[in-house]
């Protein structure tokens, strides 16, 4: 039993590796997706900041207004479409993932229930035989009180049936 418990423990440890390169193949992919998304929010930032200190300070000052640059702006748009299009494709390998992921999972938990079902009966059988080693022992100890106390009465018949001898 001991050598098959082995086994389960060494089939679960095996679907939890298997599980662990799915999970980081989907954390790699939603870390993306993460990232690109704070990298839009921060390419927006650049643009309203640009676009803000393009407007003059102040009404009199009309010679400060730096002209908008529309290069940067269609580079600017042109990198924010390319990182939604990572997140995009970065979702579709999540979706892709997903069942993967869901499968590993459910294989993990199939190989717990086997090896925690033989665990179960392992400590069945080990509680079994404590309660016979334990119901073994008690017939030990009655038997032994029992020819303790029948020890006085068989050494005085011994006794009685020996000669007597006299000084």
């Amino acid at each position: 039993m001991e050598s098959l418990l082995r086994l389960r423990s060494m089939q679960e440890k095996k679907a939890l590796g298997e599980m662990a390169k799915v999970l980081v193949q989907y954390h790699d992919l939603q870390k993306q997706c993460d990232e690109n998304h704070s990298e839009i929010q921060q390419e927006f930032s650049r643009q309203i900041e640009a676009k803000e200190s393009s407007l003059p300070k102040t009404e009199k000052t009309s010679m400060d207004k730096k002209p908008l640059n529309l290069g940067k702006i269609l580079m600017s748009n042109y990198y924010i479409d390319r990182l939604e299009d990572e997140i995009r494709h970065a979702k579709s390998g999540i979706k892709k993932v997903q069942p993967q992921l869901e499968k590993e999972q459910k294989k993990v938990m199939l190989s717990r229930q086997k090896r925690r079902v033989l665990e179960l009966l392992k400590e069945k059988k080990r509680l079994e035989y404590d309660r016979v080693l334990e119901k073994k022992e008690n017939q030990d100890i009655i038997e032994l009180n029992q020819i303790d106390t029948s020890y006085p009465t068989q050494f005085n018949s011994i006794l009685s049936r020996m000669p007597l001898r006299n000084k």
